[in-house]
């Protein structure tokens, strides 16, 4: 009986440590190295070491653009627009501010993106360069117009 609470109490104790989710605060880009597509980018964080800060792939969070190597033509041509979108909005500008961020499968950093003060997900969405992200959903540019 002993044993058995000793182990219940063990796992009481220790089990908020697992359940908690990192916050890593909001980090400032240093500057951006070039954009993919029209829902990320490369950048420079200062703040971290050269090995996870320095030419780090940045995703927006929650959306998604049409693909830079889609065999169509006319999806390619939309996905060029969107680039050209995100580049202007990052060009010149003050401050950069990752929010939320996260990893996912291929090392990105997702997070949401605040460029001198406006969301860039929001941005993107409002001129018609993207459309809200949906997990599982694959999304068709083909019949968009932008």
């Amino acid at each position: 009986m002993n044993k058995f609470l000793f182990f219940a109490l063990t796992l009481f104790a220790i089990f908020p440590m697992f359940c908690k989710t990192t916050n890593y605060g909001d980090i400032i880009v240093s500057s951006v190295s070039h954009v993919y597509d029209g829902n990320t980018f490369v950048a420079n964080i200062k703040e971290y070491p050269p090995i996870i800060g320095k030419n780090i792939p940045i995703k927006i969070r929650g959306i998604e653009t049409a693909d830079i190597n889609n065999k169509n033509l006319s999806i390619r041509e939309k996905a060029q627009r969107a680039k050209q979108f995100l580049e202007n909005l990052l060009k010149d500008k003050q401050m950069i501010i990752l929010k939320n961020m996260k990893r996912d499968k291929y090392f990105r950093i997702i997070a949401d993106v605040i460029i001198d003060g406006q969301n860039a997900s929001d941005a993107l969405l409002k001129n018609g360069f993207a459309v809200p992200y949906e997990k599982n959903k694959k999304v068709s540019f083909i019949n968009t117009n932008f």
